[in-house]
């Protein structure tokens, strides 16, 4: 039975601005992404870069007289995405489990008989039945977009690539994401990295056991000559120490080798004057020498 009262789409507002430097910037990551013809997961740097993307790929689909389904993974998402494309699209349907019953029900009807160009909901929104041949997911690696808590339990990013695979109709997945799952690199998709913008020194791994003369050492020079400069600027740093307590294993300063378990492959956890393993309670003498090279200095990593 059709609703008794017709829905109604969000109010236009202005559209999310984009500069054209930026435009400029990513548009041939936009082709990259736009123009492969299999599943894209999307590496990107910053939510910038990905609300430029998502755009793009949305007001490109539109123009082609395409259909689109976003999932985001939570409701204020949800509601931002619709804000911003209201403008692009004459009729947008809005899922998520805050609706009531009728509004549910008339966004639910509206994408069954094809008159929403774009449905933007939570995980269930990936149920409706709007012949999308664009299926969008922003923030892909949110544990949201996955139902396991009450029936029917789903996942909403497998249910996206069964219908890309399913039908007469071509369906393109687009994974958004900025920490990457391994199960999306397993699916077939095709890996797309935003290279940052300038020299990408966000990031440094510094191997201590081979550039540090003084191995007792908490933090490496490198990293004292950064505190140093960030200190001098009169800027704030936030020093995370991944750590507490005992070390989590014991290893040679000579070679690097680690201490494992015989049993679990896991490397043995110093207690008072043993080494333990936590998984199968295996328990040794801590030695005095490394069993790989016979070097005396053994000290946490």
């Amino acid at each position: 039975k059709a609703p008794s009262r017709k829905l109604v789409s969000p109010e236009p507002v202005k559209p999310l601005k984009i500069s054209a430097d930026k435009i400029e910037a990513y548009k041939q990551h936009f082709k990259d992404i736009y123009n492969a013809t299999e599943n894209i997961l999307c590496h990107y740097n910053s939510r910038t870069e990905k609300e430029i993307l998502i755009y793009k790929i949305i007001e490109s689909e539109l123009k082609k007289v395409r259909k689109i389904i976003l999932i985001c993974p939570c409701v204020n998402a949800v509601t931002t995405w619709t804000t911003r494309l209201s403008p692009l699209a004459k009729h947008i349907a809005v899922i998520h489990g805050d609706q009531n019953k009728t509004q549910h029900w008339e966004n639910w009807y509206s994408a069954q008989q094809q008159q929403a160009d774009i449905v933007i909901g939570t995980r269930q929104a990936i149920f409706t039945p709007l012949n999308a041949q664009t299926i969008i997911f922003d923030e892909a690696e949110s544990d949201d977009l996955k139902q396991s808590d009450q029936n029917p339990r789903y996942d909403s990013r497998a249910v996206a690539l069964m219908r890309s695979q399913s039908g007469s109709k071509t369906t393109k997945v687009y994974f958004f994401s900025e920490v990457q799952r391994v199960i999306d690199y397993q699916a077939g998709t095709k890996y797309v990295r935003i290279p940052p913008a300038g020299n990408d020194d966000r990031l440094s791994i510094v191997d201590m056991s081979s550039t540090e003369k003084d191995t007792s050492r908490l933090l490496s020079e490198k990293l004292l000559e950064s505190i140093r400069a960030v200190l001098q600027s009169g800027q704030k740093i936030f020093l995370l120490v991944n750590r507490h307590g005992q070390a989590g294993s014991l290893s040679c300063q000579d070679c690097g080798k680690q201490i494992e378990c015989p049993n679990c492959r896991i490397f043995l956890q110093p207690e008072d004057s043993s080494l333990a393993c936590h998984r199968c309670q295996f328990n040794q003498p801590t030695p005095t020498t490394c069993p790989n090279c016979r070097g005396v200095r053994l000290k946490p990593p």
